[in-house]
């Protein structure tokens, strides 16, 4: 009897690993101060549908709203980028701003941080609102998007961006994917360690105030 519960816990457990939920672990600053490096993150896979691992066919889908938090893959690496755009929309970045349809997103500054020129600020671009980094006069730089003028989304395509909009060791600060490449929505941090001192939490080693945080 106990090999046969055994078997069943093994068989929920490689269930809910493949179809229900995933767990990472962040290595950069690149969607700071949502995530921080040193997060582990629990992502729920079927949150834009059911995929079949064996043919990647995809059941009940559902496309992200802008503002939310996915993780992707691309080269055997897994992402995690806010939805700034979905196809069919336009999207147009200019001095440091992004424009949904022409309609400029709201940026309200909050505070200053630690890194000359750069400070918090809430964006907005529809009903949701999140905090993002970047600099505070966002002429005095190069665009952190490979995108300077308009763009129409295609029907399957997804404007993503980092939170820290000059993130240099990332080299796609903001890019395109597809719907396809989505593997999972990350909902909340279950665990959290650093063995450096960052600007935001500014602790070492467990994070015990982000432990359990819900992402938005």
């Amino acid at each position: 009897m106990k090999y046969i519960i055994f078997f069943i816990a093994v068989l929920l457990a490689v269930f809910c690993r493949v179809f229900l939920i995933s767990v990472y672990k962040v290595s950069s600053q690149s969607m700071a101060p949502a995530v921080l490096a040193g997060d582990f993150i629990l992502s729920l896979n079927a949150a834009y549908g059911f995929k079949n691992p064996w043919s990647n066919e995809v059941y009940f889908e559902v496309k992200p709203k802008q503002g939310e938090l996915i993780a992707f893959h691309k080269q055997s690496k897994i992402y995690i980028k806010r939805v700034l755009a979905v196809g069919p929309n336009e999207i147009e970045f200019r001095n440091g701003e992004y424009f949904i349809n022409s309609m400029k997103c709201d940026y309200i500054f909050k505070e200053d941080t630690e890194i000359d020129f750069y400070g918090f600020f809430e964006e907005k671009c529809s009903s949701n609102s999140y905090k993002i980094i970047k600099l505070i006069d966002g002429s005095k730089t190069a665009s952190t998007s490979k995108l300077l003028s308009k763009l129409k989304l295609e029907d399957r395509q997804i404007f993503v961006a980092a939170d820290h909009r000059n993130f240099t060791a990332d080299p796609d600060v903001a890019e395109i994917i597809s719907v396809d490449q989505i593997i999972g929505k990350p909902v909340f941090i279950w665990m959290s360690y650093s063995s450096t001192q960052d600007f935001i939490s500014k602790t070492l080693g467990l994070r015990w105030n982000r432990i359990l945080t819900k992402l938005n």
